[in-house]
């Protein structure tokens, strides 16, 4: 996933803003089998506009800080295991991959995306937003052209198929980090 995830980055110049360097691409397993649910999520670790502290009523908050092998890190992005893996198409994975990463600030200063509006995660229109993941995702596989699936060879397989392929499907997995109080 990591050298996906890379490689989406490199190749889309749209998502090009994106420091590696700063997101940890990590593995969540499902609590509830089956297709239906989610399949991934970005963790943002800053609050608007990457500040790190944010007032909530009479309290402060803080997300505490995240350092792994020495690089901070702004950004989780969990894939669900198994379902994101047995979505029927890798279409569909690609776009999951790319609807993520999208969610990133243009900023990547730990902070979401964000519309103007109620809804901005996703903008004004939900589909919109899919649709510009999907567009991302068929962008992406363009650009393979005559290069196979690259490092997207391992979407073509569901979770079953690529344990039987490969052996265990192992991941890097970080627990959620939690609000703290700071005053």
């Amino acid at each position: 996933m990591d050298r996906l995830v890379a490689h989406v980055v490199a190749t889309c110049p749209e998502l090009g803003h994106i420091r590696l360097e700063q997101v940890l691409v990590c593995c969540a397993q499902c609590r509830r089998g089956g297709r239906r649910g989610v399949q991934a999520r970005v963790v943002p670790l800053r609050f608007p506009e990457g500040a790190v502290t944010q007032s909530v009523g009479q309290h402060l908050y803080q997300v505490p800080p995240l350092t792994y092998q020495g690089r901070d890190i702004l950004y989780l992005i969990y894939f669900y295991l198994p379902r994101f893996l047995d979505a029927p198409r890798l279409e569909d994975k690609l776009a999951t991959v790319c609807h993520e990463l999208y969610h990133i600030s243009p900023a990547c200063d730990g902070d979401l995306r964000r519309f103007p509006g109620r809804a901005h995660t996703h903008g004004p229109s939900r589909q919109r937003y899919h649709a510009r993941a999907r567009e991302l995702a068929q962008a992406y596989l363009a650009g393979l052209d005559g290069q196979g699936l690259g490092p997207a060879w391992f979407l073509q397989h569901g979770f079953a198929a690529l344990q039987r392929r490969q052996g265990p499907v192992v991941g890097r997995h970080v627990p959620l980090p939690k609000l703290r109080r700071v005053v």
